[in-house]
């Protein structure tokens, strides 16, 4: 388990905010197209503006699909939102992602690429195997289009 050295987020959107106050926690689940071998994560980022990768795919009615910008994202997907992770969250970095995943050499290659396509800097990804529980959150913030505000502080 390697810490973070900057502040970690869970960006989200808010079409899955009702999901996450429901269960109480940022769950794990299987990274999108990920092969049944994987084990489901919570992604976070340090990144402290926006985690390119979490912005959301988008097909139209003749089938294309393509990756949403971050104004797109926000205008499509109820908002943006994220969520600050408390500093002694036991989480682990992309290569304890590598060793302890499942994820094959190939798929890990294929995700790291696809990630530096988008403009994300992998060694900003860390993971956490366990559900985050809201408790375990400092705040909860929402994008204006701008900045980040926060939308309500999260209590421990």
């Amino acid at each position: 388990m390697t810490g973070p050295v900057a502040p970690l987020w869970h960006y989200t959107v808010g079409t899955k905010l009702p999901l996450i106050r429901k269960s109480g926690a940022l769950l794990p689940i299987p990274t999108p197209g990920a092969p049944a071998t994987e084990r489901p994560v919570v992604w976070l980022s340090r990144r402290p503006v926006f985690e390119p990768t979490a912005r959301k795919g988008w097909g139209n009615a003749a089938g294309q699909v393509r990756t949403l910008t971050m104004r797109e994202t926000h205008d499509l997907a109820g908002g943006l939102f994220r969520f600050k992770i408390h500093p002694d969250f036991p989480v682990e970095d992309l290569d304890g992602f590598r060793l302890t995943s499942g994820i094959s050499r190939h798929e890990f290659r294929a995700l790291v690429t696809v990630g530096k396509r988008q403009g994300a800097n992998p060694s900003d990804w860390f993971i956490s195997y366990l559900p985050i529980p809201l408790e375990s959150t400092e705040s909860l913030e929402a994008w204006d289009g701008q900045r980040w505000i926060d939308v309500e502080p999260v209590s421990r």
